[in-house]
């Protein structure tokens, strides 16, 4: 018989991130995290890459469903504990969201884990590596009394898309070249 060749794909494992929340009560809906990095992002400086999972730990062990967002820079959702609000131009910068459920978290002793998969296309802004993430609280009240989640994402990296020509309008009708 003979052997199939291996198969090896170019993953990019992200260095893990700490997600700073403000340790208190929570209401559903609110921000958890405003927009924080992941450094390099196994990106090349403004590069593009394909995110395909992310992992979550949290050391208090709240097991919070929530809605990461991520970015292609560094924008605001607003302040911590409060309804997320984000400008028109700063959502140009959206890249995705995943959202995490009670039924991704597995608990391990006194901390939580949730592995989730996802495809979500990202790009780093040029003249850096870096993409951002920020968090919405989904329906649990949690406290988080340690301040942090730690985070890291899987990211394959990709070409760059092919660009089309831009299109050309003639008369009342578009063509495209």
């Amino acid at each position: 018989t003979q052997e199939k060749p291996a198969i090896v794909l170019s993953l990019m494992s992200v260095p893990m991130a700490s997600l700073t929340l403000m340790p208190g009560a929570y209401v559903a809906s609110r921000a958890l995290a405003d927009t924080q990095p992941l450094v390099g992002a196994g990106l090349a400086d403004g590069g593009f890459g394909l995110m395909t999972s992310i992992r979550l730990i949290d050391p208090d062990a709240q097991s919070a469903p929530m809605t990461l967002l991520f970015f292609s820079e560094q924008v605001s959702i607003g302040s911590e504990g409060a309804a997320p609000s984000i400008t028109d131009q700063n959502a140009m910068n959206y890249l995705g969201h995943v959202n995490v459920t009670a039924g991704h978290w597995q608990l391990l002793g006194g901390s939580s884990v949730a592995t989730v998969a996802c495809r979500i296309g990202v790009q780093a802004e040029v003249g850096s590596r870096d993409i951002f993430v920020a968090a919405i609280n989904g329906t649990n009240a949690p406290t988080f009394p340690g301040g942090v989640i730690y985070m890291q994402a899987t990211v394959e990296p990709v070409s760059p898309p092919a660009t089309t020509p831009a299109p050309t309008l003639l008369g009342p009708e578009l063509v495209v070249n």
